[in-house]
């Protein structure tokens, strides 16, 4: 994969958090017997990340800041050595648009594009969930659902992806999830751990992302882990300052 194109893989899978704080409150037995699923509520979230990169045996480092709105847009800033930023990342309902500071250059797509791009369908939706540790898919009581020793499994379909979501019984929180793209059998599979409170509510502060897709006859394989050193929920409204210099080249 072309080097430039590093930070936009990024913004499509995950961003996620890690600490040492230990989790606190518990779930009683009878819930842990009872799919109750605590999502992540807030109108504004930012937090600062180090987001490490494999693929193909090649491994890159970065720092990231991340603010989000909730339902509406993702702003996320890079730097790298020195904490020289690198670029900038919009994410809105219709589109993704990086700006690459080093060569002056952008990139727009709108979700069609990123799908044929990336050999996977991509939604706002998808893209938010994955940075908060909600379900992908909202839950409908239609969904198939089996309880596990650990785990609430449920299982989703829509006409493009088979979806399996692990609950945690203790946490009562996404841990994991896999997605199959029903046309190209190409998969993305998330993982969630570290849980600690953020909000009142568990919250996943270590993940992992891994694409795996066909690309001409190629079966590819792309790992993302994101550490952040803080997250909170802000009190006042936040900004999400994205201006494309006019002498930058549109690739």
């Amino acid at each position: 994969m072309n080097k430039k194109h590093y930070f936009l893989l990024i913004c499509l899978t995950t961003l996620f958090y890690s600490c040492k704080r230990e989790l606190t409150g518990t779930v009683s037995s009878a819930k842990k017997n009872k799919l109750e699923i605590k999502e992540f509520d807030f109108d504004y979230l930012r937090g600062k990340a180090k987001v490490n990169y494999l693929e193909n045996n090649e491994r890159q480092s970065v720092k990231a800041n991340i603010r989000i709105r909730k339902d509406s847009l993702i702003w996320i800033q890079f730097s790298g050595v020195g904490g020289i930023e690198g670029g900038r990342v919009l994410i809105t309902k219709d589109s993704l648009t990086m700006i690459d500071r080093i060569n002056k250059e952008f990139y727009s797509y709108n979700y069609d594009e990123l799908a044929e791009k990336y050999k996977f369908d991509i939604s706002y939706q998808l893209i938010e969930s994955m940075f908060i540790g909600n379900l992908p898919f909202a839950f409908d009581k239609r969904d198939k659902v089996s309880r596990q020793s650990d785990f609430f499994l449920i299982k989703q379909k829509s006409d493009i992806h088979s979806i399996e979501n692990y609950v945690s019984r203790s946490t009562q929180r996404l841990e994991k999830v896999s997605i199959e793209q029903a046309a190209t059998r190409n998969t993305l599979n998330l993982l969630y751990k570290d849980f600690n409170m953020v909000n009142e509510v568990p919250f996943p502060f270590t993940s992992a992302a891994t694409l795996k897709y066909n690309d001409r006859n190629r079966t590819l394989f792309t790992e993302i882990n994101l550490v952040f050193s803080k997250a909170e929920i802000p009190e006042k409204p936040l900004k999400f300052p994205f201006n494309i210099p006019q002498k930058y080249a549109r690739r």
